[in-house]
């Protein structure tokens, strides 16, 4: 077998982490884009991607120079901290599970790797920091782009056809739980970003906002489409509770502005306004009204049914039955072993075993339709504790990030109106298990996050 030379791969590295970003930069940025745009369209792309961000990640931090700033920040960041000890806990526990678990509870490594994918979130903002901030907001575009050429490879007029007419559609992303996230999430950014893309193209003058505008609208009609089109109710939820979120945020901005500093926050409020009346026009005039009411009349929640005990072999027969029942009883998995759970991939074991569940339930279900819920199950109180820490830091780096200058106003309220939106649509789906919700957290969480992140890679760089 031919051997790299020893100083060939000195040379490599020296490149990728010595004490200047430069070498890095393009060989860093080409496999980001990669990861990014290709997760739709060619997911084996986006998978090699995946891998070599974490090679190079590896390499900075084996044969990189202790004076390299990207690997002094990166050691230092508290997310990789975190992604550390919580690498640690699930080693530790794997040992625990071996001795203490029954024997037809077998936890899968393939579904533990799943927990530790909050790392990518900082190999994204690593990415991000090394374009220079006017240039992070192409990241949002090329994730977008990745949607539009996935849905032109994969058009089919007939599916459209049928969303158009009110029908529950998935355009192929998985099932239709995973495409509303993803055109909910879309529609998000569209609403939040969209002001300082029309104020861009104003400064441009009148060529550019009318080759602007009309691409926009488009953007944003695909977005609320794809969204009605998904028929997911936690999305439409999780919409209406990130929008309470940027009311709150807008209205608390206009309270707290100085007089002298009062006419952006007006315009953005102004803005915010303008576009909530622009959706729900779209949405009333895409007949949205009868799809929502459709849609939530089959809702059946009984609270009763919620409270009392488990019965045997029970086949719930609407979704919300299905996740109420087996939230109810992973209450009871969660009590037998709170502090350290049951290991990762044991949910579907745990049913096909359990009494309470039919055969019915047995052949259609095998997680919990909940990643809070999910979590505790699989990793306990330990390791749930871990990930909200992990969560509450991200919160934090935010606000200093805000507050320090670093991070713009419409990011701000992009950040915490995507988080109220993950929270809720995570409640109702174990977007943890997946793909299409790992690279959503790691690509917008991502990007969020490399405002602070810059930051401290620009404090630890060499100065002349």
């Amino acid at each position: 077998m031919n051997q790299v030379s020893p100083g060939i791969a000195n040379r490599f590295w020296t490149k990728i982490a010595g004490t200047s970003l430069n070498g890095l930069r393009k060989t860093y940025l080409t496999v980001l884009a990669a990861y990014v745009f290709c997760f739709l369209p060619w997911f084996s792309t986006y998978r090699t991607a995946e891998t070599l961000l974490v090679v190079l990640l590896v390499g900075i931090l084996a044969l990189g120079r202790s004076s390299s700033p990207l690997k002094r920040v990166i050691l230092t960041d508290p997310i990789f901290r975190i992604c550390l000890i919580l690498l640690a806990y699930l080693l530790v526990v794997q040992l625990w599970y071996h001795v203490s678990l029954p024997e037809y509870v077998d936890p899968s490594s393939k579904v533990t790797r799943h927990y530790l994918k909050p790392l990518m979130v900082l190999l994204v903002a690593a990415g991000v920091s090394m374009l220079r901030p006017a240039r992070a907001w192409p990241v949002l575009l090329l994730t977008l782009a990745g949607l539009y050429v996935y849905l032109g490879l994969e058009f089919r007029a007939s599916e459209w056809i049928r969303a158009l007419k009110g029908y529950r559609v998935d355009f192929g992303i998985h099932n239709a739980e995973h495409t509303g996230m993803f055109f909910g999430t879309y529609l998000l950014c569209l609403l939040c970003l969209s002001p300082r893309l029309i104020r861009w193209s104003c400064h441009r003058g009148w060529l550019v906002s009318m080759a602007v505008l009309p691409l926009l609208l488009a953007a944003l009609l695909l977005a609320i489409e794809g969204t009605l089109a998904s028929q997911t109710r936690a999305v439409w939820l999780g919409l209406l509770q990130a929008a309470l979120v940027a009311v709150i945020l807008l209205i608390g901005r206009l309270l707290t502005s100085r007089e002298s500093q009062g006419e952006k926050p007006k315009l953005s409020l102004l803005l915010a306004l303008v576009a909530g009346a622009f959706v729900v026009t779209i949405s009333l005039t895409l007949n949205s009204s009868q799809t929502v009411e459709k849609r939530f009349s089959t809702t059946d929640i009984q609270i009763d049914k919620i409270l009392e005990a488990p019965s045997e072999n029970v086949d719930p027969k609407t979704s919300s039955g299905v996740r109420l029942y087996s939230w109810r009883v992973a209450m009871g998995w969660v009590g037998e072993r709170p502090l350290l759970g049951w290991g990762a991939g044991s949910t579907k074991e745990m049913i096909q075993h359990s009494d309470y569940f039919g055969a019915s339930f047995k052949q259609n279900f095998g997680h919990l339709h909940n990643t809070f819920m999910e979590t505790l199950v699989a990793q306990g109180l330990l390791g749930t504790a871990i990930l909200v820490a992990l969560i509450v830091w991200i919160g934090i780096a935010t606000v200093r990030a805000f507050r320090g200058g670093d991070m713009p106003w419409d990011v701000f309220v992009f950040a915490w109106c995507f988080l109220a939106f993950w929270i809720v649509i995570n409640m109702f789906e174990s977007y943890i298990l997946y793909p299409t919700g790992q690279y959503l957290n790691a690509v917008i969480v991502g990007f969020v996050y490399s405002f602070h992140f810059r930051r401290r890679l620009e404090d630890a760089q060499p100065h002349v």
